[in-house]
């Protein structure tokens, strides 16, 4: 009896503290990866034009995010081909060497952002810079009930997966407040 009760035990306190490892009754087996998603949206741009640089207030969001996440263990970064995902994105990236890669995004499609989640090794960590209208599908995608609203550009939502599913979703705000 007491060698099937401590793997079993074991396994329910790995699958407590979030590892999708579950006691087979002989030993932990890993069923399914685990990995941390982060979604913003990109910060302020100057103008509605095409593909606008940040604006000053949305560099000084890109340079907060890069303080909030510097010690997250930030494994990836996807961002959209346009250059207000890739500037909020690039603080941070620089700072933790770990360049960001482009995939597309859309309302509907997005299935490179997910083949880039999922491409990540077991553990990781990964930073999507997306767009308000790209956001709320993705996380659909990810498993997650989307947030109301990405309009805000003050969100960071925090998605574990395991496998991929997302099992719980924390939305935190960082920088300046959004109007």
């Amino acid at each position: 009896m007491k060698t099937r009760l401590l793997p079993s035990l074991a396994g329910a306190v790995l699958i407590a503290c979030g590892t999708g490892a579950v006691g087979s009754g002989r030993g932990l087996v890993q069923q399914e990866p685990v990995r941390t998603v982060i979604l913003v949206r990109h910060a302020e741009k100057v103008d509605e034009s095409a593909d606008p640089e940040l604006s000053e207030t949305g560099s000084a969001r890109a340079s907060e995010l890069m303080r909030v996440l510097a010690d997250a263990s930030v494994d990836a970064i996807l961002v959209s081909p346009l250059r207000r995902t890739r500037d909020t994105a690039m603080p941070l990236a620089e700072a933790i060497g770990v360049m960001p890669r482009v995939v597309k995004q859309g309302a509907t499609g997005n299935e490179e952002v997910l083949a880039g989640v999922r491409a990540t090794p077991d553990g990781s960590t990964v930073l999507i810079v997306g767009h308000s209208n790209t956001l709320g599908p993705i996380m659909e995608g990810l498993g997650a009930e989307p947030i109301d609203s990405f309009e805000a550009y003050d969100n960071l939502v925090v998605a574990t997966l395991v496998g991929e599913r997302a099992v719980s979703v924390t939305r935190l705000r960082y920088g300046a407040t959004s109007p």
